[in-house]
């Protein structure tokens, strides 16, 4: 069987996601909504007491999602957990809040909610054999019970300067207590980046109803918009590319290399042979009468004499068909 993380949440946590605290939690609310894609996905499981429902009123929900948080449970039935609070639960969570917590001569008490969510946790491995991989919450210490503020439980080890040698006190301290945040989250979408006032390279707005274009103040005064798109050359005053301009063409083995020596073939392909240079002269001197009449019956317009050449040198093997001429001798 694959074994699965195993996370136990404060109610804070159900609030942040339930009410969108992106800007008192930041990414973590990104990241609780992993962890519960994944809890219903079999991935992880998620246990909470059912002292949260007492938690979490209607009137604390601002998300419209949901009625209430029984509502909000429902939806994720059989993904997340309800610990009850039995007898044992409550005795523990009693032996919790009757422990001395002080700090540099401050004291301290531990809330009853949070004593309930402690002492539920704990009973999770020892009375159900679920071991508790984290325990989830945003409480660092701003809640305040009847008393004034509570021992918070992010940083609850810093209070026990009084009963940290007590084995209850020492299993609280060994269970992990973190925010929820995720080993492996997510990529943000592009709606979820920070702001770092960096400018996009090209303007972002419309010019079709007289809008300014808000681009880089480096960049050109002609520079494309995305709604126009890329300007013509003629348009962006760059001049026109000469067909035999070596500097048009950049990539373009000798503007990268230099000139290539003309005896260098860089493509065996007669069609595709380089034509900027006049062909080499090309012996036509026969030295026999057979390859005389070779010729002349292969060129019937083609009139040689005995030493090999023509008699009317513009109609000579020196046109296009000088080179096939030559091959076939």
């Amino acid at each position: 069987m694959v074994s699965i993380p195993h996370y136990y949440w404060d109610a804070c946590v159900f609030i942040a996601h339930l009410n969108n605290e992106q800007d008192k939690h930041g990414p973590y609310v990104e990241h609780v909504q992993q962890f519960l894609d994944e809890c219903r996905s079999g991935l992880c499981a998620i246990y909470t007491s059912t002292v949260t429902i007492a938690e979490i009123p209607a009137n604390r929900l601002k998300s419209a999602e949901y009625g209430s948080f029984s509502e909000f449970l429902e939806d994720y039935q059989g993904s997340i957990i309800p610990v009850g609070a039995d007898p044992n639960v409550t005795a523990l969570a009693a032996q919790i809040r009757g422990l001395s917590f002080v700090k540099q001569g401050s004291r301290r008490e531990v809330g009853t909610p949070d004593a309930i969510h402690l002492a539920s946790a704990l009973a999770l491995a020892t009375d159900y054999g679920v071991p508790v991989t984290a325990f989830h919450t945003f409480d660092n210490g701003k809640s305040k019970g009847p008393d004034g503020k509570t021992v918070p439980l992010l940083s609850f080890e810093t209070w026990c300067d009084a009963c940290r040698d007590d084995p209850l006190a020492g299993r609280i301290i060994s269970m992990a207590r973190t925010r929820p945040g995720h080993s492996n989250p997510r990529l943000p979408f592009p709606s979820q980046l920070p702001n770092t006032g960096a400018t996009p390279p090209l303007a972002l707005v419309s010019t079709a109803n007289g809008g300014t274009p808000k681009g880089p103040k480096n960049l050109p005064e002609d520079a494309p918009t995305l709604a126009e798109g890329p300007k013509p050359d003629d348009e962006r005053n760059i001049p026109p590319s000469k067909p035999n301009d070596a500097s048009a063409t950049p990539s373009s083995p000798e503007s990268l290399a230099g000139p290539l020596p003309r005896e260098v073939k860089l493509n065996s392909d007669p069609l595709q042979a380089d034509r900027s240079q006049p062909p080499p002269p090309v012996d036509l001197t026969l030295d026999r009468p057979l390859q005389i009449a070779e010729v002349e019956a292969q060129h019937p317009d083609r009139h040689l004499t005995e030493g090999g050449q023509s008699p009317n040198p513009s109609a000579g093997l020196h046109g296009p068909n000088a080179s096939t001429a030559v091959q076939d001798i």
